[in-house]
């Protein structure tokens, strides 16, 4: 098993199970589920991922979480200041990572809820 936290998401040892994983996090970010977080990109977070990730959940663990939702890749590129993203909520994505990393099972829809 991974040395990472379990909120980061190389805990997931696989590169390809974790790009299915990064997939459902944006599946849901867009889905407009009512328990979506909204959150605006302010001047101050433009190269924050970790601010913007302790703002919503209050760890800054997850600014990998922020970096997809944003739809931004590297560490280092902008966030989109003025953008609203849509965070899912913090147990949902504990539950996620918690699937792929102990048993990667992968369907072929993507489940939102």
């Amino acid at each position: 098993m991974s040395t990472y936290s379990r909120l980061d998401d190389r805990y997931i040892d696989d590169d390809v199970i974790r790009s299915f994983m990064h997939n459902e996090v944006v599946a849901k970010s867009t889905s407009q589920d009512i328990d979506l977080k909204s959150h605006d990109i302010t001047p101050d977070e433009e190269f924050r991922p970790d601010l913007v990730a302790y703002r919503i959940w209050g760890t800054e663990e997850l600014r990998w979480a922020v970096r997809i939702i944003a739809g931004t890749e590297a560490e280092w590129d902008p966030l989109p200041v003025g953008a609203i993203i849509y965070a899912p909520p913090l147990a949902w994505l504990r539950d996620r990572i918690r699937h792929f990393a102990s048993d990667g099972q992968v369907s072929d829809t993507v489940d939102t809820d």
